[in-house]
């Protein structure tokens, strides 16, 4: 090489490039950028040569691969790229500054402390043209760079950027490797790759493999102490095949979970997903995947399912696991053209026992009935609690007619007494029947034998199945439901007025108030009924508050057209009695009516519900000036003790004991009694459905204060009344 007169650099290109081609036996040493700079600078003359990388971390900066300058190498550097000729090369492809190149780039001290003039640079790229470094020659003095000269340059960059990419690629592999190797020693499972062989045998496992089987990874590999299918549960391995079987029919990729034995002997829970891949035409298929201990996991599901599935007391099946499964047993039915039934058993006086013998011995006496009647449950049926007292249980292949058989070995099963403890205690059950021929889903199958099971309880009965008739009968009651809550919200009631009249004086002394219905569809309701409604529908408060304004009102008018009046009795219903604001409530309906224009009459059996709070009650209504009745008085189970702390004014004598009276003495006596017993507390009596002479002769007889019945009148309008008994031209009294 030498400088012509103009200060080019000239190259003999022949032994230049012969040089080059040489020196690549240096290829994949690490002196090879030294080496390939330091024969730049000889072939060139040049007094630096640098090959540097941009920092991979860093792309505004370069590291010196080799800097070879004034004949010797130095010590690589890393160093900025702004403000460099370095810069313009990796901007670009090429850079060439052949005199005042350091005044150029002022702030590039380590050109600087070159001396160098001149610059000529070529950026390093990979095959995909990615920028990874650059290659520049530097001169003391002033040089125009031939063509041959840049054109060796440009080959020099090309080795050099060759074996950068290579030192990449190799170092990207080796990270790659190490990356495989930490996840592969610290995988939470086992990474594999077995043959398709039947025996799973085993060509590759991670290092996990013996935590999770309790063998070494070299006993697995080609079975060579065990196969790993050999430690899969037996009872598993059928399913296990099969799901190969089936994948490698679809996509090849499966998910399965099973256990395994571990070498310790305990079983495991694993989950495994893998692929099967078809081998080469000559080639059997292998499996990849990954398996997973998930014993763990699988026992705290199993956990979570008891808690979510199965009754804590009984151990039984609950209500959501039974709901799936009548979904079930209902759809497997349907699919083949057969039968299921469904029962609803509700233990009676169960509550009853629960209350006084306390909720231990009411678990207990729960597990025993479950116990029976799991051990007489058929491999064709499913029992569970389904409520509080109440069990349920669905019948495959139900044949009409068999529910006779089902229903008597659940009652053998509940016969003999239940011991717990030193008490013995015996049960029925109520029990509803419903078949899948009257149902359109399981919901409604389980709606039917609901309804089935409280129909037997309306009827006092062990029994009732679900047919046509008592669906008629509960469209009926759903049409009568919809009317009734029509009509209490759109003033469809009216009050009617049965006379109360004194027998020894034949006077008008008050009034009964009755509710009645009459549809305009429907006709008239009967009383029993729309009331029975209301106890269902929660209405009773609102129709029992809706009786009293009527009634004051009624007041009210009378009192405008005739002065002075009688007054009224009201019934309450046990609903209305259990509102601790009662007194509160009814004197702010009574508003201005006088106190003692209002008698409220309650049942004995509903006083008696809950005699304390009666008598709380009872007190508030008497200091409020309402004066109170005991209702069907002797059908009851009231003591003198109790009712000496009511708060009463009047006994309503039942018309049961009043209508046999002259036929059984022993009605007779009880009126007598009753009579009696009322004179003695300081109470009045009423007798109810006096419907003949002979009846009112007794009653007065036996000193019995008023009666009210046919006898005297039937129950009328209040026009009616008003016409009949209020107006002093055609007030009616009775012939005492």
């Amino acid at each position: 090489m030498a400088l012509n007169s103009k200060g080019a650099i000239q190259v003999d290109a022949e032994a230049a490039f012969h040089r080059l081609a040489g020196n690549l036996i240096h290829s994949g040493s690490p002196q090879f950028f030294a080496k390939l700079a330091e024969l730049l600078a000889q072939i060139l003359s040049v007094d630096h040569v640098l090959i540097a990388e941009t920092c991979p971390d860093d792309s505004g900066y370069a590291r010196s691969l080799a800097n070879y300058s004034m004949g010797r190498h130095v010590a690589d550097v890393r160093y900025l790229l702004h403000g460099t000729p370095c810069e313009m090369v990796v901007r670009g492809d090429f850079c060439s500054y052949p005199e005042g190149v350091r005044k150029r780039f002022p702030d590039d001290h380590l050109l600087q402390e070159t001396a160098a003039e001149s610059y000529l640079g070529v950026s390093l790229r990979d095959r995909d043209g990615n920028q990874l470094g650059l290659l520049a020659i530097m001169h003391n003095t002033p040089s125009d760079f031939s063509a041959t000269a840049a054109e060796v340059v440009r080959i020099a960059a090309a080795q050099a950027a060759a074996h950068l990419a290579q030192a990449h690629t190799e170092q990207s592999l080796r990270e790659s490797e190490r990356r495989l190797s930490t996840l592969m020693s610290n995988l939470p499972g086992v990474a594999y790759r077995c043959k398709n062989d039947g025996r799973w045998t085993m060509e590759f496992m991670s290092c996990g493999a013996e935590k999770l089987t309790g063998y070494r990874v070299e006993q697995l590999l080609n079975n060579k102490d065990r196969s790993y299918f050999d430690i899969i549960v037996p009872e598993d391995r059928q399913e296990l095949r099969q799901q190969l079987v089936d994948s490698q029919r679809k996509t090849g990729a499966f998910e399965i979970t099973y256990r395994i034995v571990h070498a310790n002997g305990e079983q495991r829970w694993v989950s495994e997903q893998g692929q099967v891949i078809s081998g080469e035409e000559s080639q059997s298929s292998y499996i990849e995947g990954f398996i997973e201990d998930i014993t763990e996991r699988h026992l705290q599901h199993e956990k979570i399912s008891k808690l979510a599935y199965q009754d804590t007391v009984t151990d039984l099946p609950n209500r959501f696991a039974f709901l799936e499964k009548l979904n079930e047993f209902y759809h497997d039915a349907a699919a083949n053209n057969q039968r299921v039934a469904l029962l609803v058993l509700d233990l009676q006086r169960f509550k009853e026992i629960n209350d006084l013998q306390g909720f231990h011995i009411g678990d207990i006496l729960l597990r025993k009935v479950a116990e029976r009647l799991q051990a007489i449950t058929g491999p064709d049926e499913y029992l569970a609690r389904f409520a509080g007292d109440e069990f349920a249980l669905v019948v495959s292949d139900y044949q009409p007619g068999k529910q006779a058989a089902i229903v008597k070995r659940l009652r053998q099963a509940l016969t003999p007494p239940f011991s717990i403890n030193d008490s013995e205690f015996r049960l029925r059950a109520t029990v509803g029947v419903a078949c899948s021929d009257n149902s359109s889903s399981a919901e409604s199958l389980l709606q039917a034998a609901s309804i089935a099971m409280h129909q037997a309880k309306l009827m006092n009965s062990d029994l009732c199945l679900y047919d046509e008739a008592l669906a008629s009968q509960l469209v009926k009651r759903q049409y009568q439901t919809e009317r009734f809550i029509e009509a209490i919200h759109n003033d469809g009631l009216a009050i009617y007025f049965q006379p109360q009249i004194d027998l020894h004086t034949g006077a008008l002394v008050g009034a009964e108030v009755l509710c009645r219905w009459r549809d305009d569809e429907l006709g008239s309701v009967p009383p029993d009924v729309f009331i029975g409604i209301a106890r269902e529908q929660g209405l009773l408060e609102k129709l029992g508050d809706m009786v009293m304004q009527l009634s004051c009102q009624q007041i009210r008018d009378w009192q405008q057209q005739f002065g002075d009046v009688v007054g009224m009795s009201l019934n309450l219903a046990v609903q209305q009695f259990n509102n601790p604001q009662l007194a509160e409530r009814f004197v702010e309906l009574r508003g201005d009516i006088p106190s003692n224009l209002l008698t409220l009459e309650i049942t004995e059996s509903d006083l008696m519900v809950d005699a304390e709070e009666a008598a709380r009650i009872t007190k508030e209504l008497a200091d409020e000036g309402f004066r109170l009745a005991i209702d069907d008085f002797g059908t009851g189970y009231s003591s003198l003790a109790y009712l000496q702390r009511f708060a009463i004014d009047f006994l309503k004598i039942d018309m049961s004991f009043v209508q046999n009276m002259h036929e059984d003495k022993n009605s007779e006596a009880i009126v007598s009694t009753i009579i009696a017993m009322a004179k003695s507390l300081g109470m009045r009596t009423i007798a109810e459905g006096v419907e003949t002479a002979e009846q009112v002769r007794i009653l007065k007889a036996a000193g019995c204060d008023f009666a009210q019945g046919f006898y005297f009148d039937r129950p009328m309008t209040g026009e009616r009344f008003a016409e009949k008994w209020l107006k002093p031209e055609t007030k009616h009294v009775v012939q005492a």
